[in-house]
């Protein structure tokens, strides 16, 4: 397989190889969404919203009508760690390889029901065309039909670059709303007592925890305890005085 424009060969991404199916990425469905299946982590980057738009323009989706799944153990492939822009240079190039691949076997159905060749029929918004006008099917309608348990290398076909109109193009971020709002936290974690938490690397990668001295955790803790419990009395003092000082009329003096 070579690229779009045909210089050089696609290597396909290494988790293919276990999940090479079109449905394996790409699921159509009952409600009319298109369903995105990633195996990356949404970790602030916009990766998401990159690789639903990379799939939207594949398949000449409405972008409203495609949801993403990213990093679901029970559902997407597993793509390893998402780390150093593998995300798009892979993640983004196996959903292209099989939103490319489903598009070409939806067209192919619509050819055999239409009658007519695959390179007359094209997609606008999800809608099939051929010669530019309108025909009864859809991509929803086509994938109740297809079989997208198919081997997506076999049947994909990506886009030119100067074909794509998603890709490139600034949209809302999936992510942004709740991340502004707190809607999720990666360490949403406060158990009781805990003041301070960090990773503690170890050396090497087959280090193992030998001993820790667990008293002077404690002693440190209570440390940390008084030193809060002073500070909240300062703070509580503090508020004290520039009450009264307000209810005496007077203002602060400023120092300096």
């Amino acid at each position: 397989m070579t690229d779009p424009a045909g210089t050089q060969a696609i290597q396909p991404p290494p988790a293919m190889q276990a999940a090479p199916l079109i449905s394996d990425w790409i699921r159509f469905l009952p409600d009319r969404r298109i369903l995105v299946l990633s195996g990356r982590v949404e970790l602030g980057q916009g990766n998401l919203t990159a690789i639903l738009q990379i799939a939207a323009d594949e398949l000449d989706a409405p972008v409203e009508a495609m949801t993403i799944a990213g990093a679901d153990t029970s559902l997407t492939p597993n793509e390893g760690f998402t780390s150093g822009s593998l995300s798009i240079s892979q993640g983004g190039m196996a959903v292209r390889l099989a939103a490319s691949a489903a598009r070409q076997r939806l067209l192919a159905e619509a050819a055999r029901l239409l009658q007519c060749a695959p390179e007359d029929l094209g997609v606008e918004a999800g809608r099939v065309l051929r010669s530019g006008v309108d025909t009864p099917f859809d991509l929803w309608e086509l994938a109740a039909r297809a079989d997208l348990d198919a081997p997506a290398l076999f049947y994909a076909a990506p886009k030119r670059p100067d074909e794509r109109r998603v890709c490139g193009a600034s949209l809302p971020r999936l992510d942004l709303a709740q991340r502004l709002s707190g809607g999720f936290f990666v360490h949403d974690m406060a158990p009781e007592g805990v003041l301070h938490g960090r990773v503690a690397h170890p050396p090497t990668l087959r280090s193992r925890l030998g001993a820790f001295d667990l008293d002077a955790l404690r002693a440190r803790r209570r440390r940390r305890r008084g030193a809060r419990r002073r500070l909240s009395r300062g703070r509580r003092r503090d508020r004290g005085r520039r009450g009264r000082r307000r209810a005496l009329g007077r203002r602060p003096r400023r120092m300096g």
